[in-house]
């Protein structure tokens, strides 16, 4: 292109500087405060989660102790529960209990827990009368004969099941203990205990890595001699003064810290919740306190585990210096980069306005291919572009259609009045809203043929924001359409067999156990014919199992059968005698649907009952 039809002049290279120098000198010092604000962003938010995701893993870490401390309960107990199983498949114990000989009790069962204690930790072994009068304690045969009035013994009578928990014992102790009835038959013999210390449940907890355990008791659920007598017994120190509320019985630090007397003595201190801000030596620590509630439920003390963080706190700060340093050099880089790349700007403008036009043709094309029907308006309402799909269904070709007003190319009616239909772009033009052809719209081409169509129509707008055109998609759904009302007559036809049938029907949805097998099912619709034969009201049924509307038919064997006809799809025929309505039926059953069968019967008392007449006439005669 040459004079006034050429775009512009091929620049020389000092023009070509000259254009490149000043978009460097606007763009490159701006583009450089907004990386190093960028980074410094990046710097906030990477320190903000550097901490956050060490406050989530301690918590993590001790929300996991605590759920240890729980499973480990829950699996001694098992444990203690299975051993108690164990021993009273020895059938000699009914026999000991029965008779209540001690004697034979300590002589049979003393080795057996002199095994358990070393090799179980369990600690206490008891044999308690059916009044809960001790009988034995095989750990100290010497005392006996007293009524054991704790909560787990008296649990275990009121349910005559195996009951198991944790108790504050008089010294101070918590004990796991687990209490199992005895029976001879239906005769209760008495009571079986077991029991153990938990503070291996507390050392193992320790034991996982910089977690430290605690636990202090209230001290209105203690006797303070017993108290200090017991302490002294697990050669510890008894400090009973030294909080106000509250004894420590338990530490796994050789000496609890006094920075940690707060979390003992104050009051109110949050339970479930990670305390933050806690030192120990220098050292950051994250503390969460749990309520101790023994088996009756009672608040009895506080389990406090505290997790030392000051070693993950250190890596976590050399992380983010690393990474910043790593940063900062990568910033370098890229303003380096950058003002590489702005020299190529002028360049890649006009690139760029070359690529527009390729791009442009080639929006054309695929409007042109798209696979439904689209008319692009102005905001004049008169068409400024037509896809091929459009041609053939309003049977405008492009040239012909281009300029002329909508309503001249794009002829709707209502498939029911014949009357004209709205025109949608208008619509939209005027509400600058998404707009929809109503159900049972009519297209009538150019040449007479007349299509079912379903459409939308969206407004174009430009920059600013200002409506400038619309776009109408419309595509043809007459076979859809006529499928849907041929579906709908047929439902009608359906509908209305079952309303006049003679035969009384009923559809169901089979219900399964847990295994898998039929054990009821619900009633979901029956037809008139059904109160008929039946005597049943159907509003009285619909939703509700079988065995709620007939007690006593689970011993029927049908609803097996109609469980297999819904799994298989296998369909059965059979005669039934209904005991409640004193009537014979004749049944088929099939499926229709996942889980789902139907039922067709038909009352056949009577002729059952002229079978029978014709029986005993021929008997009679015989």
């Amino acid at each position: 292109m040459t004079g006034k039809n050429k775009m512009y002049n091929e620049p020389t290279h000092g023009q070509k500087a000259s254009l490149i120098k000043p978009v460097q000198r606007r763009l490159l010092f701006p583009l450089s405060m907004v990386l190093l604000f960028v980074i410094g962003g990046f710097g906030i938010a990477l320190l903000t989660f550097i901490r956050s995701n060490m406050e989530q893993s301690s918590q993590l870490v001790l929300k996991n102790a605590m759920n240890t401390f729980s499973k480990s309960l829950n699996y001694q107990a098992d444990t203690l529960a299975a051993h108690e199983a164990l021993i009273l498949s020895d059938e000699d114990i009914r026999n000991s209990l029965k008779a209540g000989d001690r004697q034979r009790l300590l002589e049979s069962w003393r080795p057996v827990f002199k095994e358990l204690r070393e090799n179980h930790g369990i600690t206490h072994f008891y044999f308690h009368l059916s009044d809960r009068v001790n009988l034995l304690r095989v750990h100290k045969p010497e005392r006996n004969g007293d009524l054991i009035k704790r909560f787990t013994a008296l649990e275990a009578e009121r349910t005559s099941r195996t009951a198991s928990g944790i108790e504050l014992g008089p010294l101070g102790t918590f004990t796991l203990r687990v209490v199992r009835p005895v029976f001879d038959g239906e005769t209760l013999l008495g009571y079986l205990e077991l029991g153990k210390e938990i503070e291996d449940i507390f050392d193992g907890i320790h034991g996982e890595g910089n977690i430290e355990v605690a636990v202090a008791i209230r001290k209105n659920s203690l006797d303070r001699a017993k108290w200090e007598t017991g302490m002294k017994m697990l050669n510890r120190k008894a400090h009973w003064e030294r909080y106000p509320e509250n004894v420590l019985i338990y530490s796994s630090l050789p000496l609890f810290p006094s920075e940690f007397d707060r979390f003992i003595a104050e009051r109110g201190h949050v339970h479930g919740d990670v305390t933050k801000g806690a030192k120990i030596n220098g050292n950051s620590v994250r503390v969460l306190i749990q309520t101790l509630k023994d088996v009756s439920g009672a608040d009895v003390g506080d389990l406090i585990i505290m997790h030392d963080i000051s070693k993950f706190k250190a890596v976590s700060n050399k992380l983010f210096i690393i990474v910043m340093s790593s940063t900062m050099l990568l910033s370098i880089g890229i303003i380096a980069f950058l003002y590489i790349m702005l020299r190529r700007t002028d360049t890649g403008i006009r690139d760029q306005q070359a690529e527009m036009a390729e791009n442009e043709a080639h929006l054309t094309a695929i409007l042109k291919s798209i696979g439904d029907s689209v008319i692009v308006c102005d905001i004049k309402n008169t068409v400024v572009s037509f896809n091929t799909m459009a041609e053939i269904l309003t049977g405008w070709c492009t040239e012909e259609a281009y300029g002329r007003p909508l309503e001249d190319v794009f002829h709707i009616i209502d498939g029911k009045t014949r009357q004209a239909a709205d025109n949608p772009v208008s619509r939209v033009l005027t509400t600058d809203k998404v707009a929809f052809l109503a159900n049972d719209t009519i297209l009538l081409a150019r040449g007479g043929k007349e299509y079912q169509i379903a459409d939308s129509c969206a407004p174009i707008h430009d920059v600013a924001g200002k409506v400038i055109g619309a776009v109408l998609v419309f595509r043809d759904v007459t076979d859809e359409y006529q499928q849907r009302k041929f579906l709908r007559e047929s439902e009608e036809k359906h509908r209305l067999l079952t309303e006049h049938a003679v035969s009384g029907i009923a559809t169901h949805e089979i219900v399964f156990n847990d295994e898998g097998k039929p054990e009821d099912y619900i009633f979901l619709s029956a037809n008139p014919a059904f109160e008929t034969e039946t005597g049943l009201r159907v509003a009285d049924i619909l939703g509700r199992r079988v065995t709620e509307v007939l007690p006593g038919i689970e011993k029927a064997p049908f609803i097996e059968m109609y469980g297999r006809v819904a799994l298989t799809g296998e369909s059965v025929s059979f005669e039934q005698f209904f005991q409640s309505q004193g009537r014979h039926y004749f049944i088929n059953a099939y499926r229709f649907g996942e889980g789902r069968f139907a039922t067709v019967f038909n009352d056949i008392t009577n002729r059952k009952k002229m079978e029978d007449d014709l029986k005993k006439s021929e008997a009679h005669y015989r």
